[in-house]
């Protein structure tokens, strides 16, 4: 069976009644000619429509969702993206694709001429332009790749590929009906009832779409297994299936955008003048911090996170939205957060509508801006004021700068609410802004509050698409702050392979440069205990990149088999004097009813015999203390603990506490007091 030798769409409309059919007639698309005009012209009223969107700052209220907004000027960009990627499908003429594979497409268009008509009243119709372009192109690739052979499976995906176009025409039909009766119905009617309505037929063609992809997965996995089926690829041209390939990974990747007029902008200044302009925002060396730690990251590792579903949806959503990397300490945050600024460097330099901000916070002394929230907005602010000096600064910013310069020449330092309004006029130019801030928890916990608040400020208020990523430790007060938005928790289930790719390679480098068992003469041994080091590292490491790095390092220099096999089975002491000093910092800056909370805890946790749920634990705590049990919850042990203690579900579902790493066990039954 070859999927261009059916049309699918054909069948579909054949489900229909005579007067649905009737409504469809968005001209004659079995015309070859005709079918590219459909497509010509939705792709001019996409761009027509995305220059209104910019210009009015169009939004859509997502329902249920706490005040956020889908950005409309993404949803038409990404229809003009399902577009072009649908006529450069297969035969890589769409006058070669089924007669009726043309008409969602128009319907598509229908749709978003009726939104520009009267956006105040049908807006929910953009989305549905979306999500009908976005599934044409995408089934129609799956059509190309996978309905070419005869089995089971590719039948029923044939059936449920059938369901789901029939139900985008009653959808297109129905909505025709509506928008095209007489005025006094369409009053009558409201724009509610068309709402309500139509919204009952897209969650039925949300349940279609799961059913297709249900059997999609089902042929994936036959042709996989079935050498006869791989055999059969070879029938066809290798170019032409790669780019199939190609195109359907780009349906769920971040779409390039239409064009704004930035590149178009002058502002009559050379490069010393916008360097002055731009320190006088912010003069931090933020580059100088990505590539220290960029460096760190061994090639190969930490590309999981742009890979996690949840960072995946953050990323093409055309929503506003916050994503939140969290874990302990020593498990790679940064250098995560530094893949994650890579892969939005990438997608800049290929869009220049799109722009990035990133910042990594420190608490080093000598560097107290890099834990200031106003100086890290001032160097976000600078960012997307413009890319470098040799590149026009943005309107919003030179207004402001001369706005506040004084007579003498001094300028004054922004405030924060200032900052944040500069950074949501500069929002506004861009298709898309990406801020990405790392180590949250190292500001300091008295003022890092501002800097959430302001970026919440920034994703609930901004017209343009704004996508905020934050990395931090899981401290109490970030935690109540930031655990609305959507995260992503580092484990060793997640980054246990990159462990293990860092131990072999650090511990090969070491033993080749003879740091690591230099003295071992005989190979059999040298071997040996260079695979024990390896698997007892890495199996300890319980998801620290830092505690693997220093157990190797303290491996180093030593001579004997007998002593390497002695200090695998301790701690390293770098890490010892780490936990004392967390441990010294939290105790001081208790005070005495949560210093006494904070001991029993731990305490309580040294020496329980079974897993404890959190209601009986929090109760043995507060046993002996004048605390009321109302205002004592989980939240105020992970922040007065938040470097010792984490909370977890048992397998059973019991949520209860445990250490953060055995080595904090460890560390506390060497104290006196404990």
């Amino acid at each position: 069976m070859d999927g261009g030798s059916q049309d699918l769409w054909l069948s579909a409309m054949n489900r229909l009644d005579e007067a649905d059919k009737q409504l469809l007639a968005f001209g004659d698309v079995t015309n070859p000619v005709q079918r590219l005009d459909v497509l010509d012209v939705l792709g001019q009223t996409t761009r027509e429509a995305y220059e209104v969107c910019v210009r009015k700052r169009w939004s859509l209220k997502l329902p249920g969702s706490q005040g956020k907004r889908i950005v409309v000027r993404d949803l038409i960009g990404k229809i003009a993206h399902w577009l072009e990627v649908f006529k450069g499908i297969g035969d890589q003429a769409v006058n070669f694709d089924p007669a009726f594979a043309a008409l969602p497409w128009a319907g598509a268009r229908f749709l978003l001429q009726i939104a520009i008509n009267d956006f105040a009243k049908f807006d929910f119709v953009v989305e549905a332009a979306e999500r009908i372009s976005r599934m044409s192109a995408r089934y129609r690739i799956i059509e190309k790749l996978y309905l070419r052979r005869v089995s089971e499976a590719t039948r029923q995906l044939e059936q449920a590929l059938v369901a789901l176009y029939a139900t985008t025409l009653m959808y297109l039909a129905k909505a025709k009906r509506y928008f095209e009766e007489n005025t006094a119905l369409r009053i009558l009617h409201s724009g509610l009832l068309a709402k309500s309505d139509l919204h009952e037929l897209l969650e039925k063609l949300e349940a279609h779409e799961r059913e297709a992809d249900r059997c999609t997965s089902l042929v994936e996995a036959e042709v996989s297994q079935d050498t006869a089926g791989q055999i059969a690829d070879l029938s066809l041209e290798i170019k032409q299936m790669s780019a199939l390939r190609d195109a359907l990974v780009s349906i769920d990747q971040p779409i390039l955008h239409m064009s704004l007029q930035l590149d178009r902008v002058q502002d009559h200044l050379d490069n010393l003048q916008r360097k002055e302009i731009l320190d006088w925002i912010s003069s931090q060396r933020y580059g100088d911090y990505h590539r220290v730690i960029k460096d760190r990251v061994l090639e190969g590792t930490c590309s999981w996170i742009v890979q996690h579903p949840e960072f995946l949806k953050w990323n093409v959503d055309s929503t506003s939205s916050l994503l939140w990397l969290h874990g302990t300490q020593g498990v790679g945050k940064s250098c995560l957060t530094s893949v994650v600024i890579e892969n939005s460097m990438e997608f800049a330099r290929l869009d220049q509508s799109c722009a990035l901000a990133y910042f990594y916070c420190s608490r080093n002394t000598s560097e107290l801006q890099r834990a200031d929230p106003q100086k890290i907005l001032a160097c976000i602010a600078r960012q997307l004021s413009s890319a470098s000096p040799d590149r026009p600064i943005a309107p919003p910013a030179i207004s402001l700068y001369n706005k506040l310069r004084s007579v003498d020449g001094s300028r004054e330092i922004l405030s924060i609410p200032e900052l944040v309004e500069l950074i949501l006029e500069l929002t506004s130019l861009y298709s898309r802004t990406t801020i990405i801030l790392d180590a949250l928890d190292e500001c300091n916990p008295e003022t890092r509050w501002e800097i959430v608040d302001a970026l919440n400020d920034i994703v609930a208020d901004s017209t343009g698409l704004v996508k905020v990523f934050i990395s931090s430790r899981e401290e109490g007060d970030l935690r109540l702050s930031i655990q609305d938005h959507t995260g992503v928790q580092v484990t060793a289930l997640e980054n246990n392979e990159d462990i293990q790719k860092f131990v072999e390679v650090e511990t090969d480098r070491m033993v080749a440069k003879r740091q690591l068992l230099g003295r071992i003469k005989q190979p059999s041994t040298k071997e040996e205990l260079k695979q024990l080091i390896k698997r007892d590292v890495v199996s300890k490491a319980n998801g620290m990149f830092r505690w693997a790095e220093l157990q190797l390092a303290s491996l180093r220099g030593i001579h004997f088999e007998k002593d390497i096999r002695s200090e695998l089975s301790r701690i390293p002491r770098d890490l010892n004097i780490l936990y004392e000093d967390l441990y010294h910092r939290a105790v001081e800056c208790a005070k005495d009813t949560a210093r006494a909370v904070m001991q029993n805890t731990l305490r309580w946790m040294l020496c329980s015999r079974s897993v404890l749920p959190q209601t009986d634990f929090l109760q043995a705590v507060t046993a002996f203390l004048d605390i009321d049990i109302d205002e004592f919850d989980e939240d105020v042990v992970l922040d007065l603990l938040s470097n010792f203690v984490v909370s977890y579900t048992t397998e059973s579902g019991v949520q209860s506490f445990r250490f953060a790493h055995l080595t904090v066990r460890e560390f506390l039954e060497r104290k006196p007091e404990y």
